[in-house]
């Protein structure tokens, strides 16, 4: 599986955005279905799903943008998540990303 190249390179700290890095040098990694999770005292606070037909390629990022950055949508580097208004963000707050079945 390619997931294990997946890694959270950064969840911003006024809660605009979420980046993901594929650390691969070779492969890219499909993204469909992906989940992003947040949680704050064990309990979730925001779940994201990746949309469909959407690729990481190797060595290359990709930001998840909350309502309140003002970014525009534009697939597949820049995904606006519309009806998150801010990600969670702080010692409080741990951040996921599933594969599609649930599996971190």
């Amino acid at each position: 599986s390619s997931t294990h190249f997946l890694k959270i390179k950064e969840v911003n700290s006024l809660g605009y955005f979420v980046r993901l890095f594929n650390t691969s040098y070779y492969q890219d990694i499909d993204l469909s279905g992906h989940l992003i999770l947040q949680y704050v005292g064990g309990y979730p606070v925001s779940l994201y799903r990746v949309p469909q037909h959407i690729w990481l390629p190797a060595r290359q990022y990709i930001t998840i943008w909350a309502a309140v950055s003002n970014v525009t949508n534009n697939p597949p580097t820049d995904l606006l998540w519309k009806q998150q208004r801010k990600f969670r963000a702080g010692p409080e707050c741990t951040t996921f990303i599933c594969k599609p079945n649930g599996q971190v």
